[in-house]
């Protein structure tokens, strides 16, 4: 995923990916298995990496790159010192980390945390963004994915006891299901009330948050 000068093909790029994974997930819902467990890490740790690449993009594409919306309308802002990629970095980091960075290279450990929910809003507002309206419609959405998401990723990346213990902690504090034996079974079962696992809601959330931020 690259940024672009229209936000609709950026989010046609992110919505692609993933229904690539969405096909996935539907094919494994409610199934349990060796091969169910690698499918789950992988469309689990590449949703978490598909939303990263958007969100860097969408912001870096809206702070220098004046994008137009899938509405047609050119994105603005009132920061003129922002000509590239480096100074829209710069700021960004500024913004949310709080540090003033220095060097002639940023790293990517020195970049923001882009899958935080508060990233593209606060950089969004900080900026004055023309299109902040569509930002904050975006993520009004409700979902977990924001607050979720990273948890299961972080126990599907390293597996160990501790990144085990906090998806227990989401599955008895959020969804009442204290008995959960493994991580598995929270995200790839579905609860009473719904129609979906949670790794299909949140990767149909994802997807409409996309959209609505392009708009």
């Amino acid at each position: 995923m690259r940024r672009r000068t229209c936000l609709e093909r950026l989010n046609r790029s992110f919505a692609g990916r993933i229904t690539q994974l969405q096909f996935i997930a539907n094919k494994i819902a409610g199934k349990r298995g060796d091969d169910v467990d690698c499918a789950l890490a992988f469309v689990t740790i590449e949703a978490q990496t598909a939303w990263v690449g958007f969100a860097r993009e969408f912001y870096l594409s809206c702070a220098f790159l004046h994008p137009k919306t899938i509405a047609g309308q050119r994105v603005s802002h009132h920061n003129p010192s922002i000509i590239d990629e480096y100074r829209a970095l710069l700021y960004s980091i500024s913004a949310l980390k709080g540090k003033v960075w220095a060097a002639s290279r940023i790293p990517p450990q020195a970049e923001p945390v882009w899958h935080e929910k508060r990233a593209l809003p606060l950089l969004s507002g900080g900026l004055a963004l023309s299109n902040n309206a569509s930002i904050i419609s975006g993520f009004s959405y409700r979902t977990t994915f924001f607050d979720e998401l990273p948890t299961m990723r972080n126990f599907y990346a390293h597996r160990s006891y501790g990144t085990a213990m906090k998806v227990f902690g989401i599955a008895a504090r959020k969804y009442g299901a204290a008995k959960v034996l493994h991580p598995n079974d929270l995200v790839n079962v579905v609860f009473a009330g719904r129609v979906q696992t949670l790794i299909q809601e949140w990767l149909g959330d994802m997807k409409q948050i996309g959209l609505k931020i392009c708009q």
